[in-house]
């Protein structure tokens, strides 16, 4: 079955080679800033980047055989370039492994005041590319991996209690959130600055009021069954405000993914057994808690990210129900006006929901009903879901082959070869302005593991079991303070050797073992075994995969139920000028799309274009080409240098997870996305669209009306068809032409002559004098000579003799606008051919009209004798004879003068 069949937006691809079930036993990791996957037993691992066949990437899985093992690892994450590792072996130490040929060096770091790491990973620095965080402060290192060192660049500390760490590798920013649900920035690429830690701000970790006043109840009640309070502790104790529980779920960067679902699986055990023991509990609250992730489920979540350039927290209150967005930001942080409103399955317990980040848009899942919506940040009422309410997001057999890389590369392809197209076609259209205007210039599955193995009575399991709950509990304690609690690092090296033996060589040969089910896998993102890691990944327990979600926009644009905020949606997304130009084109002749939202498509079009102009002259792009940096790509700062980063800071272009003018991520890092930002878009990320191409819009329009132009004016070709035979009224395609200008005017941008010359033929077409007439008065058009020689000819007198088109003011505003682009022979010419003769004369004398045939004259003199007006003919000769006695006396005075009356050759 072909994935790309179903009805649904989203579908799921491979982002890595599966596995199979040979690593049933080794411990899973996912690394969010390198995108690889590691498995680990016993000192063996199998690192998988991101398959990428084009970049010969992620083809072949990178091994290394260790001849020491590590008891317990509780977290890894890997450099890009594949020779620094580091791995987390206990509450609070950590071991660096530089890698050589034949050993690897190892650094340990113990942090002696700490009680525990809460997260380590490498970053994009100018200085710095290694982070830990601990529960009293955050330390900044600098790792030469050519010296073997690691320095110490910055100690932040910290004074939250219970802190729960996020952190976005892209903009290296992390966010402390301690036991109330106060939330503190720190921008890592700032340590320098007073700024680097952004102002804290206060999650809503608030109840409904039916469950606050739930437990005010029972509080009330077990103080007045307690007889051992006096009655002043009683009476206080009525008035004691209640205390609100905030438990807050952690996120699975870089730890042991093993751990974490033994984890959850035994607090699920505890919440059943509690349930089951209280009789006031549901049947229903106990099925969730036995359910996947029936602990999570009871958990406020976060999801920090990037969209559009910008660091994002998402946070979800399961006791309200609420999404709420938060734009975190230097001076302040900013909260979105409105929250998505989560609609429970059912009245007696909480849904599981999942965040996600796909392509800029915000994805959440309801885990219980299997339904899944898709949010856009950027529009103004972005709370309202865009799909359609009864569009199934459904998932099938997927191809071991369909990898989310090479489902980029088909689009990159189609998109490049649209972008030429686009290209030529826009020369030709210059090419007409030129002549119109001369003038002018994973993880394993626990549930199939033996139960002896996960539940060991060991002394070490009991003790690895101690250290896994005083990581994950939220003890209270006091808070630190600079100077007592100052971070004390030991630091210890060693040397390692690299095994190649036969049991190393046996280990390798599990990765050329065939693979169970290589035809086609059915993945289920809704099942139990799933693993979502943020932002963007899908490990499946069960199938032995690394995956992601990945947005089609063809069928993104048919399963929104409003095709207005659709458009503005999917103005914003990769690649996609040629499917919104498309929809742009359909909706519109169809008359799906109403003014009001027509004309918010076009003041976002035009107001990209000049945020387009502002960014050419500010900054400077080497790279030339519309899709972006896909050759190589040489950065300045050593620290990004290397042939794996460089294909990594691609990766995440391609995935727009990175781009441009982030103030919060390196300087190095940003001049150089800047320097290789392609040309086709802004630096938010939403595509230039030009004239020329919604000139094709406005000539179908034409086509599609009760008043077509000629083939000359717009050529034949295949219309779009219409769900009914209702011709477009020119009233509804001028309502669009305005509307398409007054955004045009409201950005400071001039019309294109092409696109007013298809203008101004449609209102001779339609015969629209009213709105020919307001567009002249207030200077909408733009003035030129082709405008105004149209004007001359609509008022003429031959136009009204032949009863063409006429309109007797347009021949005096040609006229008046012949002389503002200082046209004068053609004012000369338009009076003669309108009998002013005498009116001519003075004109050319004037303004030094020069070389003008007697030929003209003389025959206008016999055509006023014909008419028996002798007495204007000698009126017009006597002029005529005192133009020429001038032109004499001038050509004896000026040897250049240019006679104004010349006689034919």
């Amino acid at each position: 079955m072909d994935l790309l069949q179903k009805k649904g937006p989203l579908s799921v691809v491979n982002f890595t080679q599966p596995w199979n079930s040979k690593f049933n036993n080794f411990s899973t990791f996912y690394d969010s800033y390198s995108n690889c996957m590691i498995l680990f037993r016993d000192g063996f691992f199998v690192i998988w980047d991101m398959y990428d066949k084009q970049n010969g990437l992620g083809e072949n899985a990178f091994t290394l055989n260790l001849a020491t093992t590590y008891k317990k690892v509780y977290g890894a994450c890997v450099h890009p370039e594949k020779n620094c590792l580091s791995l987390q072996v206990s509450d609070n130490a950590l071991v660096i492994l530089f890698l050589k040929e034949n050993q690897a060096e190892e650094i340990k770091l113990t942090f002696a005041k700490a009680r525990i790491i809460h997260a380590f990973s490498f970053l994009f620095g100018d200085d710095y590319n290694y982070f830990v965080a601990t529960n009293i402060s955050i330390d900044l290192y600098r790792i030469k991996i050519d010296s073997l060192k690691a320095k110490l660049v910055k100690n932040i500390v910290i004074n939250q209690t219970e802190p729960i760490f996020y952190y976005e590798p892209t903009a290296s920013v992390v966010v402390v959130v301690d036991n109330k649900g106060q939330c503190s920035p720190y921008f890592l690429n700032l340590y320098e600055q007073k700024q680097h830690k952004g102002k804290t701000f206060q999650i809503d970790i608030s109840q409904p009021a039916s469950q606050e006043g739930q437990q005010t109840q029972d509080a009330r009640a077990s103080l007045r069954a307690s007889n051992r309070l006096s009655f002043t502790e009683r009476a206080f104790g009525l008035f004691k405000k209640t205390e609100l529980k905030f438990s807050l779920a952690g996120n699975p960067y870089n730890q042991n993914l093993n751990h974490l679902v033994y984890k959850n699986q035994l607090l699920g055990q505890e919440t059943q057994s509690a349930q089951s023991q209280d009789p006031n509990s549901s049947m229903m609250s106990s099925q969730t808690a036995t359910s996947h992730g029936g602990v999570r489920r009871q958990q406020h979540q976060i999801l920090l990210t990037t969209m559009y350039h910008r660091v994002i927290l998402m946070h979800y209150n399961p006791n309200t129900s609420q999404v709420q967005a938060y734009e975190l930001d230097i001076n302040q942080t900013f909260k979105n006006n409105g929250h998505i409103q989560i609609y429970q399955s059912s009245l007696s317990g909480k849904d599981l929901i999942q965040m996600q980040t796909i392509d800029n848009l915000l994805v959440i899942h309801n885990m219980d009903t299997r339904a899944t919506q898709i949010y856009d940040l950027k529009l103004e009422d972005w709370n309202i879901p865009l799909l359609s309410e009864d569009v199934k997001i459904e998932y099938g057999l997927v191809n071991k082959g369909k990898y989310l890389s090479d489902m980029l590369q088909k689009e990159e392809t189609r998109y490049q070869e649209y972008q030429n197209q686009a290209q030529s076609s826009q020369q030709q259209n210059q090419s007409q302005n030129d002549n119109l205007t001369g003038q002018r210039k994973e993880s394993d599955d626990i549930d199939q593991q033996n139960p002896v193995d996960l539940l060991a009575s060991t002394a070490e399991d009991n003790q690895f079991q101690n250290n896994l709950d005083a990581r994950y509990s939220q003890e209270n304690h006091s808070s630190v303070t600079t100077e007592s609690n100052s971070q004390q690092i030991q630091e210890n090296s060693d040397t390692i050797k690299i095994e190649d033996s036969d049991e190393a060589q046996k280990r390798r040969d599990i990765l050329s073992q065939p693979e169970e089910n290589k035809e086609a896998r059915e993945f289920d993102i809704y099942d139990d075994g799933v693993i979502f890691v943020d932002p963007m990944i899908l490990i499946d327990t069960k199938n032995y995969s690394c995956l992601t979600l990945r947005l089609h926009l063809e069928r993104f644009a048919k399963t929104c139920h409003n095709e207005g905020r659709m458009m503005l949606s999917l103005l914003c997304r990769s690649r996609n000028k040629q499917v919104f130009l498309k929809y742009l084109r359909l909706l519109t002749i169809q008359q799906k799309l109403g003014l009001n939202q027509l004309s918010q498509v076009f003041i976002r079009i035009n107001s990209i274009y000049k945020q387009a102009s502002i960014e050419r002259q500010t900054f400077k792009r080497k790279y030339q080409s519309s899709q972006g940096a896909q050759g190589r790509i040489v950065s300045e700062n050593y620290l990004h240098q290397g042939s794996y980063i460089e294909l990594l800071i691609i990766q995440l272009q391609r995935m727009s997870r990175l781009r441009a003018n982030t103030s919060f991520i390196a300087k190095s890092l940003n001049n150089l996305l800047l320097e290789y930002h392609p040309t086709n878009r802004v630096l938010s990320g939403e595509v230039i669209v030009f004239q020329n191409e919604i000139l094709e819009i406005f000539k179908d329009l034409i086509s599609h009306s009760s008043c077509p132009l000629s083939a000359d004016l717009i050529p034949p070709k295949e219309l779009v068809p219409l769900e009914t035979d209702k011709i477009l009224k020119p009233r509804f395609v001028m309502s669009i032409f305005l509307e398409f200008l007054r955004s045009l005017i409201d950005n400071q941008i001039p019309q294109q002559p092409s696109q007013q010359n298809l203008l101004m033929h449609y209102i001779l077409a339609t015969r629209d004098f009213a709105n020919l007439q307001n567009l002249l008065q207030f200077r909408v058009l733009t003035e030129n000579a082709d405008l105004a020689r149209l004007l001359v000819q609509l008022g003429s007198k031959d136009s009204k003799e032949q009863k063409k088109c006429y309109y007797q003011p347009a021949f005096q505003i040609g006229l008046d606008m012949l002389k503002k682009v200082r046209a004068y022979d053609d004012i000369v010419i338009a009076l003669l051919n309108e009998g002013q003769v005498l009116r001519a004369l003075n004109f050319a004398v004037d303004y030094n009209v020069h070389s003008m045939k007697m030929l003209t004259f003389n025959q206008t003199i016999e055509q006023l004798r014909k008419e028996g007006k002798n007495k204007q003919a000698e009126i017009v000769m006597k002029r005529i004879m005192e133009v020429r006695k001038l032109d004499e006396a001038k050509q004896r005075s000026e040897r250049e003068y240019k006679p104004i009356l010349v006689e034919e050759e």
